[in-house]
């Protein structure tokens, strides 16, 4: 797992793989939320999210980490 900082937002961000799709979580403040990890489906081949529509969501405060984990328990 390769998080590294999200240099648009200055949050954390990561591509990881579940069941052979790939993933984009990103965890960064938001001023309506607070801080906030997203977990977007990502396309390998042109190397950028390929559908904004979240599947998953936190705002408890976990780390980004801790949310991918989550995320592929399920």
């Amino acid at each position: 797992m390769d998080i590294r900082k999200n240099e648009i937002t200055g949050g954390q961000c990561c591509v990881f793989q579940k069941n052979g799709e790939y993933f984009y979580a990103d965890r960064s403040f938001t001023f309506d939320a607070g801080m906030e990890t997203m977990i977007f489906p990502y396309d390998k081949e042109i190397e950028e999210v390929s559908d904004w529509g979240d599947l998953y969501c936190d705002r408890t405060g976990k780390s980004l980490k801790e949310c991918i984990e989550e995320f592929l328990s399920w």
